[in-house]
């Protein structure tokens, strides 16, 4: 991840995207709290913001190689993308939140009933920032714009790895700023994201440190939640690359991004 925009291509068999914020937001139709994470050790509700606070105990596990130890230690946000009020579908029981959930021992992902709301998606988002304070942010389709409204905001300007995210070039702001470690993944079968937002976005960022991957898959990216084949950075499974070992790349990358100090990726609240 250096000065400028990069883009790599990899194949299917190595499966390579305001102070009015902070006040309190109607949640009764933004979270549910009878719904319990899908495979959190324990869940508590705070009334008072909206949050469901996650505590996970994995001491069972011998973390022993280097993704290990980054599972171990990184905190890690997820953002997930379009959801159905009528349905009430919990989107933290998704196949990419469960993943994370059980490769990082600090995760937190919020449970956004109603997403056509996004003025409440984006303060519910900064709350939580504001409470569990991740090391990365990883978001899935429209947790990609609800992403770049919390930089906007200020609130957010840390390591982020974005997964098929559903910018609308034209409406969606698209620039990051210069010292903020982003990756930005895009399927080539995506019928949901086509590949002239990945073009949009390098022409908005030609200058910042923006990685770019695009993958063979669609726009679930379920080929990157494999398990690494004997941790340490490695290709994943089947010569797969996985979700964590991008991370783990992403993490690694954020020293090389001139100007940018982990400690100031939030604010002073």
């Amino acid at each position: 991840m250096g000065a400028a925009s990069s883009v790599s291509k990899a194949s299917s068999s190595e499966s390579s995207t305001s102070s009015s914020l902070l006040e309190a937001a109607p949640t009764a139709a933004l979270v549910d709290p009878s719904r319990p994470l899908a495979i959190a050790r324990s869940t508590t509700f705070d009334p008072d913001n909206g949050i469901d606070l996650m505590s996970a105990d994995y001491s069972a596990t011998a973390w022993t190689t280097s993704l290990d130890r980054l599972g171990d230690e990184l905190r890690v946000l997820f953002i997930h993308g379009g959801g159905s009020l009528g349905a009430r579908k919990d989107m933290r029981s998704e196949p990419i939140p469960c993943y994370l959930e059980r490769e990082y021992s600090h995760f937190h992902a919020q449970n956004i009933i109603d997403t056509s709301r996004f003025d409440a998606i984006v303060a519910a988002h900064t709350r939580a920032l504001r409470w569990f304070a991740p090391d990365v942010v990883v978001t899935h389709s429209q947790g990609g714009p609800a992403l770049m409204a919390l930089v906007e905001a200020k609130v957010w300007r840390g390591p982020s790895l974005l997964l098929a995210p559903a910018f609308v070039p034209g409406v969606d702001t698209l620039h990051f700023p210069s010292t903020m470690p982003i990756c930005a993944l895009f399927a080539d079968q995506d019928a949901q994201v086509p590949l002239s937002v990945l073009e949009a976005l390098v022409e908005a960022n030609q200058s910042n440190p923006l990685t770019t991957i695009v993958i063979t898959d669609d726009h679930e990216v379920a080929s990157l939640l494999v398990e690494p084949i004997g941790g340490g950075g490695g290709k994943g499974g089947g010569g797969r690359r996985s979700l964590t070992e991008l991370i783990a790349d992403l993490w690694r990358a954020k020293d090389s991004v001139i100007g940018y100090k982990h400690s100031d990726r939030l604010p002073p609240w």
